[in-house]
């Protein structure tokens, strides 16, 4: 049985979502919100998604 509570995060989603939240704010203050893409945060993150 699982004791983690429903909505407790691991060390590494944490991080993740820290990373993408840097770079995100950097990229819009670079190109401005409306120019920033999903692509353009995935690639700045060298995010690698596995399915």
């Amino acid at each position: 049985m699982n004791s983690a509570k429903p909505n407790d995060e691991s060390r590494s989603i944490r991080r993740t979502k820290q990373i993408f939240k840097l770079h995100i704010i950097s990229l819009i203050r670079e190109k401005g919100y409306k120019n920033v893409t999903v692509t353009d945060i995935v690639e700045r993150a060298h995010f690698i998604y596995r399915y």
